[in-house]
C-alpha cells in the first residue's frame, strides 16, 4: 500500500529589485478566486529590516486597515497653504511649513503605533496612560527616544501602497548610523 508523500506548501519567490516591462512576464501570476484570500494576505504581518548603528534591528508588524489607512493620509494632508495677492498657493508660508511638519509627525506617530502595537504595549502599560487622541499618541510614541530614522522608515513600511515593488519582510533602508 502506498502512503502519499508530505505536500508543502511551496514557497513564493522573493519579487525582483524592480518591476519593469521586460521582467514582468516572468513574475508568476496568482489568481484571485475569493474575497478571503485576499483578506487572508492582508493579514500576513509585515516587518521591517533596518541598518541601525552597525546593528540590523528587525521589526514585526501588522498592515494597516483601509479604515487606519485612510486615517493616516487625511492627517498628513491637513496642513493647507493660503493663498498668495495673485491666487497661488504660497507654499513657503512658515505657519503652513510648521502645519505640515506637525500634521506629517501626527501621522507618523499614529501609524507607527497602529502597525508596530508590539514596540510601545509595555511603555504604554507602564505609563498607564490612556491613548485616545492623536494628539495623545503623537506625544506618547515621540517621547520613547526612539530616532526619528527608525520612526520615518517603520512609517515608508507601514505604508507602502498596494504594488509597491519592495517585499516588505525583506526590507533593509540604507545606514543610519552617524559617519565615523
Amino acid at each position: 500500500m502506498k502512503t502519499a508523500a508530505p505536500t508543502t506548501p511551496p514557497v513564493a519567490p522573493a519579487p525582483p529589485a524592480a518591476i519593469t516591462p521586460a521582467n514582468l512576464k516572468d513574475l508568476p501570476l496568482v489568481p484571485v478566486t475569493s474575497l478571503e484570500q485576499i483578506q487572508a494576505l492582508h493579514q500576513e504581518p509585515i516587518g521591517a529590516k533596518i541598518w541601525y548603528y552597525g546593528q540590523l534591528l528587525h521589526f514585526q508588524g501588522r498592515r494597516l486597515t483601509p479604515v487606519e489607512a485612510q486615517e493616516v493620509r487625511h492627517l498628513g494632508e491637513r496642513a493647507i497653504p493660503k493663498r498668495k495677492e495673485n491666487g497661488e498657493y504660497n507654499l513657503d508660508d512658515p505657519e503652513f511649513l510648521a502645519n505640515r511638519e506637525m500634521y506629517r509627525r501626527q501621522a507618523r506617530a499614529k501609524c507607527v503605533w497602529l502597525a508596530f502595537p508590539n514596540l510601545f504595549a509595555a511603555a504604554a502599560a507602564a505609563a498607564k496612560v490612556e491613548l485616545k487622541t492623536v494628539d495623545d499618541i503623537t506625544a506618547f510614541v515621540e517621547r520613547q527616544n526612539i530616532a526619528d530614522e527608525i520612526l520615518e522608515e517603520l512609517f515608508g513600511v507601514a505604508t507602502l501602497s498596494v504594488g509597491s515593488l519592495v517585499e516588505m519582510t525583506g526590507f533593509i533602508s540604507g545606514s543610519s548610523s552617524p559617519k565615523s
